[in-house]
């Protein structure tokens, strides 16, 4: 589902999406509805169909990124005005929505559909549609125009900050080439096989381009410190690689999930807990007691025991790290199957035909941005 408002239109029809939780507050809906219908009736999601195809045939014109952001803001503010200007809808709650819709797509970090306008379709010059809402308001209200001014200016003040807060460190690192990713991983390798191809380097761009995904990664590195000396121990007492700190970034962000943490899973797939994802029946395999009182996947050195030998037996069997992984992940059945399948024991070969998933991908990315966090900085 989505987790802002937005118009689009197709060759057939004009269409407003709304997030589901939005149907529970009947003034939120009602002011999302005015608001998208009103992009529909100036024609914006027309434009934006226009704006979103722009960058394809001026790809070096770097003001083009401007131009489509400058119109994507007078299509906001011009949409802003013809509804409060009705004043049929009531400026202070209009702003409340606008805030809290705005701080929606900020935490979601969801780019928008091409062709698409809306409420959560940019974060538009906050104070400036605000301050809008406060001319009208004023006129409206003229007889306590101190209580609202406050509270206008308190409420801007609090949603400029949290959008701020959420978009901290939001300027994008600009994307890797071959050769500078290559030099990221030299000398890489030695207990640990970090290969650079363009399924990874796709990968890292993705993220180091993206403020969200950056911010995001950011602060599972700032989580990481917590449990780095004591996982970072344990491998050099097993004699295993450094480079497996990587599994829990891309597991679980360094955060010790509960069973009913919401996790993102690909469908069919079943989501496990603590650090190191574990589900119940590799977790008990492997030791953890998982009952109704007590789950010891949440208990992060048990289970950083138990994930270092369901790696170490990975190894011993494969004679692989990579094909390890790719047992740590999507259990050893799965891993026999696609060797026998493709004829092949080369991991990225595997990955490449679609035999094993991309899972080795997203760990050596990880492997590279815990050895080079500046490129999330």
């Amino acid at each position: 589902g989505t987790a802002v408002p937005f118009a689009v239109r197709t060759p057939r029809r004009a269409l407003i999406v709304v997030p589901a939780a939005m149907f529970a507050d009947p003034l939120a809906l009602r002011i999302a509805l005015r608001h998208e219908g009103q992009h529909h009736r100036h024609g914006d999601t027309a434009w934006a169909l226009l704006l979103a195809a722009a960058p394809l045939f001026f790809p070096l014109n770097p003001s083009v990124r401007l131009w489509r952001r400058t119109l994507q803001d007078l299509h906001e503010v011009a949409c802003d005005e013809a509804l409060v200007g009705r004043r049929r809808l009531d400026a202070k709650a209009y702003g409340h929505g606008l805030l809290a819709v705005a701080a929606g797509a900020a935490a979601a970090r969801r780019s928008s559909l091409p062709g698409t306008a809306g409420m959560g379709r940019s974060q538009p010059r906050l104070e400036r549609r605000l301050a809008l809402f406060a001319r009208h308001q004023r006129a409206r209200r003229g007889a306590r125009p101190a209580l609202f001014a406050l509270s206008l200016s308190a409420t801007v003040a609090a949603g400029l900050f949290s959008l701020a807060y959420a978009a901290q460190g939001a300027r994008p690192h600009d994307p890797l080439t071959m050769e500078e990713a290559r030099s990221l991983v030299a000398g890489s390798g030695a207990d640990f096989p970090v290969a650079m191809n363009e399924l990874v380097l796709a990968r890292l761009n993705k993220i180091i381009t993206d403020p969200g995904r950056a911010l995001s990664v950011r602060e599972s590195l700032q989580r990481m410190a917590e449990h780095k000396p004591m996982i970072e121990r344990r491998l050099k007492e097993e004699r295993l690689p450094l480079a497996l700190l990587a599994i829990p970034l891309v597991e679980s962000g360094y955060q010790n999930l509960g069973p009913n943490a919401p996790v993102k899973a690909p469908k069919g797939v079943v989501p496990g807990a603590g650090l190191w994802m574990f589900i119940k029946q590799t977790a008990r395999r492997y030791g953890l007691k998982v009952g109704q009182h007590v789950d010891e996947r949440l208990d992060v050195a048990r289970e950083t025991d138990a994930a270092l030998r369901l790696l170490r037996d990975g190894r011993l069997k494969y004679d692989d790290w990579l094909l390890s992984l790719a047992n740590y992940n999507q259990g050893g059945n799965a891993v026999d199957d696609a060797i026998a399948k493709a004829g092949t024991r080369d991991a990225w070969r595997l990955v490449e035909a679609g035999a094993l998933n991309d899972y080795l991908v997203y760990v050596t990315a990880g492997v590279v941005l815990i050895d080079h966090p500046e490129l999330v900085e």
